[in-house]
């Protein structure tokens, strides 16, 4: 399985996604570039082209790209590789398990939702949630931003948006 990501500074959604992808393809490898040519050599694209036909394209960042959570929350690249591939990604580690190997679907399906309310909505609101960024940014000049209060404030602040 080749992944073509961007190159330069990278992200948790994307690196989440990767390790999403190497943990379920034991022949996972990934190219970094911005080069549309040798991006589409890969298997799957994430979080660069411009693409998003959310089976091989997974590029969160095109205007047209309104893919959102019940609660709002707009799905990042970690997000959608994880709609996409965690419940193939659940069944590979509860099949490999023998006290595992007889979970249902239902219950497959649960995990995956306590995955994605609890941690992949958070590395998608990182990524994508504006007003949050907004919010640290007047925040910050207000409350010095390396406070612990500050800290703190943000949690809230995430805890709120995700509720």
């Amino acid at each position: 399985m080749l992944v073509a990501t961007h190159n330069g500074s990278f992200h948790a959604d994307e690196l989440t996604a990767c390790v999403i992808l190497s943990l379920l393809h034991d022949d996972f490898r990934v190219i970094r570039s911005r080069d549309l040519e040798e991006l589409e050599r890969a298997d799957i694209v994430i979080d660069v082209s411009g693409k998003f036909d959310l089976k091989k394209h997974f590029d969160h960042h095109p205007k047209e790209f309104t893919k959102t959570r019940a609660n709002g929350i707009k799905y990042a690249t970690a997000g959608l590789i994880w709609e996409f591939y965690g419940r193939q990604l659940l069944l590979k580690y509860t099949n490999s398990i023998p006290e595992l190997a007889d979970v249902d679907n239902e219950a497959i399906s649960r995990a995956w939702t306590v995955i994605d309310n609890n941690f992949m909505q958070f590395i998608d609101l990182t990524d994508n949630e504006n007003k949050l960024i907004k919010f640290v940014k007047e925040a910050k000049n207000t409350y010095g931003g390396d406070v612990d209060e500050f800290y703190e404030l943000v949690i809230k602040k995430i805890i709120e948006e995700t509720s």
